[in-house]
């Protein structure tokens, strides 16, 4: 009898906070493999084509002749989020968020994990999350965090391939046009500490607003300063302009977006320059179409690579709601500045699937 209470007691003892976890707060998560078969060429014969071939991958990334294709383009993600409401329209807010590779056991790194308030005043968000650039319109990429995405693959700048640490956000909606702006606090010295003004936290801002069929997004981050180590000129600065339309009527959309990027000096300055992205996308029933494009110039002196071209095609078909597959081909191309060495250009053809919960 003693042993079945004891059962008893520790039964209850599990199951009252997991019940506790459940209604206060979601667990979600997404796995995704692809298997890819790539093909490089860097005009350059001495040079071993090791990424060459059939890989197993989370999210194929550019990559190069030397080391394979990169993995991990966020797809695989695990996290939870808590809503809670506190009456008077209020609610508190939080998120915490993992991205990892599935494919080879790669390391757990930290996405979102932010607490925050909302209410008739808008959000306000405390932590690291999405860059308000990033959010305001990431999924007009359909191929976003898979082999094809236009980010990391030439198509887009990397510029908005980020998150905002030790931030505070605020976003809301003025009518149907949705803003979004974050600042990123310096916490640290600059490297000489003359250089530190106090002020050269990371401001980054987004609008977005629709009219009629089409929608109409602008963003602009400047990271000036902010984790600035060497021990050099106070004009090191990244700062990117981002414009952005969308047209969508029934089963066509279209998408057509300019970037313009700065990078002296933090980041390496093969992403300084002009991104101009372009994709049309047609759904019928389950299935989604999609060709995208993008070019790159460089506008650096520090560029290794003066142009280069991006081209994606691809299908996406959605099994259930939480399962898809796509499949399609990518290519990623590149113009050596006078004197470099070339930029490897890779064609790609695989097919991936992703189950999210």
């Amino acid at each position: 009898m003693n042993k079945k209470l004891i059962a008893l007691a520790v039964a209850a003892g599990v199951a009252m906070p997991m019940a506790a976890v459940h209604a206060g707060a979601t667990v979600f998560g997404t796995v995704q493999q692809e298997i890819v078969s790539a093909d490089f060429d860097n005009n350059n014969a001495s040079t071993s084509m090791s990424g060459d071939g059939m890989h197993v991958v989370d999210g194929m990334n550019g990559g190069t002749a030397a080391n394979g294709p990169g993995e991990g383009s966020g797809a695989s993600s695990f996290g939870a989020k808590v809503t809670e409401e506190l009456g008077n329209g209020m609610k508190a807010l939080a998120k915490v968020n993992f991205m990892f590779d599935s494919s080879d056991g790669g390391a757990v790194s930290m996405r979102d994990s932010y607490v925050g308030l909302s209410g008739g005043f808008g959000t306000v968000l405390i932590g690291r999350m999405n860059a308000p650039s990033k959010a305001i319109n990431m999924k007009w990429d359909p191929f976003l965090a898979t082999f094809m995405q236009a980010r990391t693959n030439g198509g887009m700048s990397s510029a908005y391939n980020s998150y905002l640490s030790n931030a505070i956000a605020y976003t809301n909606k003025f009518g149907p046009v949705n803003v979004i702006a974050g600042i990123g606090v310096d916490e640290t010295n600059d490297n000489p500490v003359s250089n530190d003004a106090d002020n050269d936290h990371a401001v980054d801002v987004a609008i977005s607003a629709p009219i009629g069929p089409v929608t109409v997004v602008a963003a602009y981050r400047d990271t000036d300063g902010v984790t600035t180590t060497a021990a050099t000129a106070a004009d090191q600065k990244s700062k990117t302009t981002k414009l952005g339309v969308k047209w969508a009527d029934g089963p066509m959309s279209a998408v057509l977006q300019f970037e313009d990027t700065e990078n002296h000096g933090l980041v390496t300055e093969d992403t300084e320059g002009e991104h101009l992205y372009a994709n049309f996308g047609y759904k019928m029933g389950k299935n989604l179409m999609t060709v995208a494009y993008g070019q790159f110039e460089c506008a650096s002196s520090g560029c290794t690579n003066d142009d280069g071209t991006y081209l994606a095609v691809g299908m996406i078909h959605s099994m259930s709601k939480n399962t898809r597959i796509h499949v399609g081909y990518r290519s990623t191309e590149g113009e050596a500045a006078a004197g470099s060495t070339p930029i490897t250009d890779v064609d790609v053809f695989g097919l991936g699937v992703r189950v999210s919960f």
